[in-house]
This record gives structure tokens, sequence and C-alpha cells, in this order.
């Protein structure tokens, strides 16, 4: 393969190949003579692609593949050279190519920039090297040194460099700043004449215009004419034309006999296509009402075609009206509204298309250059309006930042409605810190209260023994004794179970375990409460899966859990019910999830159920605080002290345990799962004692024994219902006021509102907490009956004294509140109270109605039935027929309900409340009036003056005649 050909003047050509060496052809004698450029080593032929001649010294032989290589002429050898720096170093060079400059030194044009050498030394004088540019730009493969000394450099791939006679080294770019980057320049010429300096690169063939100072294409490269171009095969003849060589051959040409296309090109649309569819004119959904070849759009005027959103996508046709080498046209374009660089079509290409333009105006502008690159001063526009998705219309976005607005509306809220939540934790958690706080004051106070009541409590006891034993067995006293040494010993009771409580939460409880049968233990304290049970007509039941369970247990703490889930489980059965107890392995789901079960435990569930009073979910843990009352009115399932289940939750949780609650169908079920490990020693402890199983026994047994009245008294005038829940008090009350009054009474709400009704009392005395129904309800319901709202109540209550609760009862019509404990004397006096107040007031309704019954003033439910009552006898007045079934008929209540409304508030029957009525309105028309007895007893109803006159005097003591005289 050929690489250089090269004339030295003399008639020989000189001739270079690859692995060929080199040859000379001497044209005198027509024939070829080998130089013999064999490598020193191997003595294979040289890959010669460029060489110069050292004078008659040499040759220089350049290969990019191996080292620069020089032949002597005097001695005939070829010696690889050397290259050293300023320093002495070795350095190594790819050479593509290589020449003498004017003062004979060696430029040697390389991969890495050019280097200058001093052929006689072999030391590099100079590299020319642009720093910091990519390695393309110093990639140097060819260059030319211009009539100006200029020397041009061509890279692979990084353009075109300039070496000037001044120095300076650059990669260069016209005054336009454009440049030849991205290409390779395999070959440069100059144009001598013209100064124009033309190179041949991959993307056909440029010239600069020294006149211009700009690099232009040349438009006489017809591709594909003479393949790609071969690197640095050019040259440039005699006459000063230029041959660029290439794969397929080479082109020739005369700069200076190029002859240009003046006429500067317009364009023409000729076609639009939507969607891939030639837009007809005047076809259905065409945006076109005529051909697109006669529109225009300029300066903001002239015909905008329409588009819709489905018709963004579209194709543009245009041409130029220069038809020479019309193939080589080129097109720039710029849509206005999308962007405004020009971009630039490649040759040939007369369309652009656009897909999914945004909804918008847009200005599609296109201008021409002919096939030698003269652009043409007249740009040809067309405008286009997309119109909006209905989807991003106005209408749209309006209704996309309403709902925006509502989503952020919406996580505002939520994060300020969490935040208030959070804040509402952190109040609630406050509020249940205060609580526990509040509460262990309160039991600390109640434990030291506890502790100094015990001194007097001994100081009662004793004594109340030493009375009970002075006083004979038949004493009328011994009833009241009795009462006091039962609630001492309740008062006790609860102290002992205060001061067990605060011991167990204050974690002073120190576990004494010890062996023994534990299934045989519970099934011990379940048997002593059978007794009891049996006493209230209670069935039990004990089932357990296990016959036996020896382990170590603390028998006090075991005792006192289930002491009292029994205790609470019988005391809350209902009569004739039902108290269980089942034992059997704890399910998985059971078992507490806070700690693994160690090795060798087992986890057992007692489970105590009852029938009775079921217990709402909201109060399920709330039953198990201590000193809680769930509501204002008091639940079946709810009457001590609230201490007992809060021992019992507290024990359990010492034991490592849990305990549930299920409610439902009329039954209450306690759960308790405990962890013991199995002991294989089968020995039974000394540790059983059931003391305080026994005394929890004795308790209940003593608040069942309520004391009945002794005494019996003779029917009485006034009835009393009294309504408490509380046994004891219940008996205590009813023995007190019975010597005074029929008493009867009512152990819940309910039950006391029911026999309000049917026994219509003088009083009613009510508790303000009980079952079913509190004091208030009862207050309420007596009000708003008819039958019972003329009764007096009064309200006792042991929470203490509470304006609120007081001012409530008052409202809810109570007559008296008094605060427990209160003094039995002072009851006794405000009941005889209300009874004489309700017979004063009695005589009070009785003369003030019947003095003036039309100037009544009514304020309350009886006054209103008076009043009725009243106008009904007023508009009859004068009606000898009016009688008491008349009366009964217009007031449209019961015959007997309505003669005792009557009489409790005026204290006569209704045939006399009428015949008062009549009278005292003819004592008003004779004080007042000028008109005759006669007339007078007719407009009062009496048609007999004679019997006017006989009940007349019978009312006053005094005839007509005289009580006109008199008055």
């Amino acid at each position: 393969m050929i690489k250089k050909l090269w004339h030295d003047g003399n008639d020989r050509l000189l001739v270079s190949a690859f692995n060929g060496g080199m040859r000379v052809f001497d044209e005198r004698q027509g024939r070829f003579s080998d130089l013999y450029m064999n490598h020193p080593a191997s003595g294979q032929p040289l890959s010669v692609y460029d060489f110069a001649k050292e004078g008659d010294r040499g040759i220089w032989l350049t290969d990019p593949d191996a080292e620069l290589m020089y032949k002597d002429a005097s001695t005939g050898r070829v010696e690889t050279v050397r290259l050293t720096d300023a320093q002495g170093n070795a350095v190594r060079i790819h050479i593509e190519t290589l020449f003498h400059d004017e003062r004979g030194d060696l430029w040697l044009v390389g991969h890495d920039g050019a280097y200058v050498v001093d052929p006689a030394t072999r030391r590099i004088l100079k590299r020319h090297y642009i720093a910091e540019a990519p390695y393309s730009v110093n990639n140097l493969c060819s260059y030319c040194v211009t009539s100006d000394s200029d020397i041009w450099f061509g890279t692979r791939g990084g353009g075109v460099n300039l070496l000037r006679r001044n120095g300076s080294y650059v990669n260069f770019r016209d005054r336009n700043g454009e440049g030849l980057e991205g290409k390779t320049v395999f070959g440069i010429l100059e144009d001598t004449p013209s100064k124009d300096v033309w190179f041949s690169t991959n993307d056909g063939l440029y010239y600069y215009d020294h006149t211009d100072g700009v690099i232009r294409k040349s438009q006489i490269d017809i591709p594909n004419r003479c393949g790609a171009y071969y690197v640095r095969a050019c040259y440039k003849t005699s006459k000063g034309e230029m041959l660029f060589g290439g794969t397929d051959g080479f082109i020739l040409f005369t700069p200076g006999k190029i002859k240009y296309n003046d006429q500067k090109p317009k364009v023409y649309f000729t076609d639009l296509l939507i969607n891939s569819r030639p837009a007809v004119p005047g076809a259905k959904n065409s945006p076109l009402e005529k051909a697109i070849s006669t529109l225009s759009y300029r300066g903001g005027e002239g015909d905008v075609i329409e588009l819709s959103h489905r018709q963004s996508n579209f194709e543009i046709r245009f041409s130029a009206n220069s038809y020479l080498n019309a193939e080589k046209n080129q097109y720039a374009y710029r849509l206005l509204g999308h962007s405004e660089r020009w971009s630039l079509l490649p040759q040939g290409q007369k369309a652009v298309q656009f897909f999914n333009l945004p909804a918008g105006n847009y200005v599609f502008e296109v201008k021409a250059a002919n096939n030698d690159g003269l652009w043409g001063d007249e740009v040809s526009a067309l405008g286009f309006r997309v119109h909006p998705s209905p989807f991003l219309s106005r209408w749209a976005y309006l209704v996309y930042a309403a709902l925006l607005s509502a989503v952020a509306y919406f996580i505002w809220r939520y994060f300020t409605n969490k935040k208030i939540f959070e804040q509402r934790l952190e109040l609630e958690r406050i509020k249940e810190q205060n609580m526990k706080q509040l509460t262990q004051a309160r039991i600390n106070f109640f434990t030291n209260i506890s502790h100094d009541l015990k001194t007097p409590l001994t100081l009662v006891v004793d004594p109340l023994k030493q009375l009970k034993e002075h006083l004979p067995a038949n004493a009328p006293s011994n009833a009241y004794v009795h009462l006091i040494e039962k609630n001492v010993g309740r008062i006790q009771r609860m102290i002992s179970q205060l001061l067990q409580f605060r011991e167990i939460e204050s974690q002073k409880i120190t576990l004494n375990r010890q062996p023994g049968d534990l299934i045989r233990f519970i099934d011990s304290i379940f048997s002593l409460f059978e007794f009891y049970a049996n006493k209230k007509g209670i069935e039990t039941g004990f089932n357990s899966q296990y016959e036996s369970f020896y382990t170590k247990f603390d028998h006090d703490v075991i005792e006192k859990i289930f002491t009292n889930l029994f205790s609470n489980a019988i005391k809350y059965a209902s009569e004739n019910g039902y108290v269980g107890v089942r034992i059997y392995p704890a399910r998985q789901d059971q078992r507490p999830e806070s700690a693994p079960p160690a090795a060798g435990t087992e986890y057992i569930a007692f489970t105590v159920t009852n029938t009775g009073a079921e217990i709402p979910d909201d109060k399920k843990e709330a039953i198990f605080e201590s000193f809680n009352h769930l509501s204002d009115r008091r639940p079946q399932f709810e009457s001590s002290s609230g201490l007992g289940l809060a021992i019992v939750k507290e024990l359990v949780g010492n034991l490592n345990g849990t305990i549930t609650l299920r409610s439902g169908n009329s039954k209450v079920a306690f759960t308790v799962v405990l962890p013991f490990t199995l002991n294989a020693e089968k020995t039974d402890s000394a540790a059983e004692s059931y003391e305080y199983t026994v005394s929890e026994i004795d308790n209940l047994l003593t608040e069942s024994d309520v004391m009945a009245p002794n005494d019996r008294h003779d029917r009485k005038a006034c009835n009393i219902v009294v309504i408490e829940d509380d046994p004891n008090l219940r008996s205590y009350l009813e023995q007190r006021l019975s010597k005074h009054y029929n008493v009867y009474t009512a152990a819940n709400g309910s039950e006391g509102i029911a026999k309000a009704e049917r026994i219509c009392p003088q009083i009613v005395i009510t508790d303000l907490m009980m079952p079913e129904a509190d004091g208030f309800e009862v207050c309420r319901s007596l009000r708003s009956n008819i039958k019972t709202s003329h009764i007096p109540v009064i309200m006792l209550s042991a929470l203490g004294k509470n304006t609120e609760n007081k001012i409530k009862a008052l409202e809810c019509g109570a007559n008296v509140f008094i605060d427990k404990p209160f003094d039995m004397d002072f009851l006794l006096k405000q009941v005889a109270n209300l009874i004489r107040s309700q017979q004063e007031l009695k005589e009070r309704y009785s003369k003030k109605y019947i003095a003036e019954p039309s100037k009544i003033t009514i304020s309350s439910m009886d006054e209103e039935l008076l009043k009725k009552a009243m106008n009904y006898i007023e508009r009859n007045m004068d009606n000898s027929d009016y009688n008491v079934d008349s009366f009964v008929s217009d007031m449209s209540i019961g015959r007997t309900l309505l003669y005792q409304k009557i009489n409790d508030i005026t204290g006569m029957s209704i045939k006399e409340f009428i015949m008062d009525v009549r009278l005292k309105r003819s004592a008003q028309l004779l004080r007042e009036s000028d008109l005759t007895i006669s007339e007078i007893s007719v407009l009062t109803g009496f048609a007999n003056p004679k019997y006017f006159s006989i009940c007349f005097k019978r009312h006053f003591e005094l005839t007509p005649s005289e009580f006109k005289k008199k008055s």
C-alpha cells in the first residue's frame, strides 16, 4: 500500500509503502530500484508512512506505530532515532508526518502535539500543545504551511489548529465562532492567489475564506464521488489545481474557477400533515379553510391555523425556488413560542415534524440556502394556535385549583387536628398523671387517717362490748348497740383493706412462696363461701382440669386474690343465680406478652363466673381502679368501697399475671392467668390458715343480717316512702320514722318511683346515688307526673358538701338536700315541717282561690291544674246543672286522681270545691254590686234562692241579707 509519493526534482520519484520500505523510480531509465529501508534488528522492510530528506546526508522515516527511523546515506544503515528533551531524557513520540522549516529544523507532527527537533543533536527544541483541551485537539495527522508562514494542523476529531507566525497556537474558530470541531481533517491545501485554505474532512470539503474570515462548506463536493477522504492524500499542482484523494479516487478542481449560485432562495409551504394524514382544505375536522401555500403570517398578523388538542402532532412540508442542484438546498427553522434558536436541517430535507405540542400560540419560521450555501433574506412564516385539552382548559385549572385547595385544606386540617389531638393526648397524659398523683395523695391521706382512726375505734369497740354485757337481753336498746357494733366492724374492715392496698401498691409486699397443692387450696377457699351462697339460694360449681398441682406459691396472696373474687361474685350474683369456678391451662393468647415464660413454667387460668347485672364495655377498665365510682348513678355491681378488685389487680400484677373481665348474657366472668413452676415434690404446707377468707365471709354474713324494726305501731295519718340502697341505713330510717308515719321502703330508684306513684305519700326521702335510677331521676320523674308532682322530696347524699349536686337537686325538684352523715332528729324535724307546710299550703290555696278565683298567678303544675279547674267553674258559674260529673269530664282526668289532687291541694272534695267557688263568688257580688239576692243566686248557679240562703249561712254563718248589710 503506497503511503507517499515525492518528486526530488532530479527526474526521480520516491515512493514509500506499508511494510514495503522505499523505492525510487528513475524517469530517464524507466525502472524502480530498492532503497533497502529495512529494520536494523529484523531485516524486514519498514512501514514508511512519511519521509523527509536531510540534504544528502540521509533520510528520516516515520511510522505512527513505531519509533522514528533514520537512514545514513554515507553508511547505508538504518537506525532508530533517540529523541531527548532539554534535560536529556528520552522522549517517545507517535509521529504521523514530518517536514523541515526554513531554518532547517525538523518538525514532527504526532498524536500529542507538534515537536521542533534539532536534526544534528536530535534534541527537542520546542513543543506546540494546547493545554486543558480534549485529546483529539492535540492528536495531529496533517499540516499545511501557508504563504504567510502560518501552519495549519489537521486533527483526528478535534477540527483544525492554527500556529501563527507570532507563536500563538489555538484550536481555530472563525469570526462567527464557528470551527471544524468534531471533525477529522485529513488534508490541508492553500489557494495561493486568494489565500483561502481548503480542508478535506470526514464531512466533506470545507474552506476558510480569507477575505470574509469565515469557514464555509464547499458545494463542489458530491457525496460518494471519491469515497471517504484519505489522510494526507492531497496535492496542489503548479497550475493551482487542487487534488484530494479518497478511497474511490480523487477530486480535482481549481478554486479560482469555481462559479457560485447568487440567487437567494425563498421558501414556499407545500403541505400540512396532521397525525400523519394530509390536511385537506374544507374537509371535516380539517383546520385549513384554504390551501396552505396561500397562507402567510408576519408581524403578529395573518392567517392562524387553529388546532385542537388532538391535532398537536403535525408535519409541515415546504420547498425553495432554487433549482440548481436543488438536492443541496438547505433549510433552517424555528418555532417561536417553543424555541428562539434556529435549527439547521440536513441537505435535502424539506419537512419538519412536531409532536405533542403544548397548548399555546406558535409561529413557525423557515428560511433556505441554495446549493452554494447562500441564505435567502426572506423568512416564510405560519401561525398556529393549539387549543388545550378540556382537562387543561382554564375551567379545568379552576377545578384543579379548587381540588388542590381542598386537598391542601384537608391536609392542613389533618395536621391541625393531629396537632390538636397530640395536644389533647398530652393534656390527657398530664391529667392522668395529676389524677394518679391526686389518687396517691388521697391514698396517703386515707392511710394516715386510717392509722389515726385505729386508736379511737379501739376506744369505741371495747366500751361498746362493756355496754352490751351490762344491758338486759330483752332491752330495746340492744338493737341500737348491735347496729353500732356492726358498722364499727365495717369501718375496721375498710381501714384494713386500705392499709393492705397501700402496702401492695407501694410494692412493699414480699412474697413468701411455700410448697403446696394449688388446686386443693383454691377449692378449700371456695367451699367456705358455699354456706353464704346457699343462704342466698345461689348454685355453685367448681370445675378443674387439674386433679392437683403441686407448686410453690404465696398462700396469703393467693388467698386474698381468690377470696376477693369469690366474695365479689357471690355478693353481686342474682337471687337463685349461679357462681362457678373453672381452672384450666391458659391458652397462648391469654398469656402475657411482656416476657417469655421461663423453663418449667406453666400458665394456669382461673375463671370466676356469676350471673347478675352486666358491666358495660366502657366501665370494664375503671372497675379495677381504687375508690372509683363508675358514674353518679351507682349500678348494682358497684356498692362496696372499691378496694377489693383493686387489691386483686395489684396482687396479680405482682405475680406477673393478668386479669381480664368479660360480661354478656347477664353474666360476669373474671379470668386470672398466673405463672407457676411445677414442683415434683408433693408436699403440703402448714401456711394454710384461711383467716382472711373467714373474715370476709363473716363480714358478708354481718352485712346480710339487716336489722328489722321490732316495734309495731298503729296506722298513722301520713305516708312516707324511703328510697335507700344501703340495707342497714334503710332499716334504721324505717325504724325511726315508723313511730310517727307509715313508712314504705325501696332499695333502688326505679322501685321507689313505682311505690310513690302507687301510694301517693306525703313525703319521699331518697338517696342520691342508687342503682337503676339515681336521686335526680327520682325527682324528675315525680315532678313530671301529675299524680306525684305535689309530693315534697328530701334528698340524702354521701358525696360531701358538693354545691353543684345541691343546685342540681333543687333544679330537679327536691325540697330539702341533706348531707350524710346527718342528725336523725334534724331529718324528723324536716319531715314534720314539710307536712305542716303542706297543710298550710292547702289552707292558703283554698282561701286564695276561693276568695279571688280569677286573680291567681300560675307557677307550678299544681297551680296550672287549679287554674284550669277555676276556669271551667267560672265558665259555668250560672249553670245550675254543672255538677261533679261535668267538672270531671271537662278536666279530662280520672275521677279518683282528680279527687285526690283537689283534696291534697285544697283539703276539699270536688263537690265542696265547686260549692265554695260559687258561694265566694256570690259573696263578692253581694259586696260589690247592687243586684238582688235572687239575681245573685241565679248568677252563681243556685236555682232555688232559699237553698242558696241556707248554703250561704252554713258557710259564712250569716244570711245573705245580714252579709250585705255588714259589708
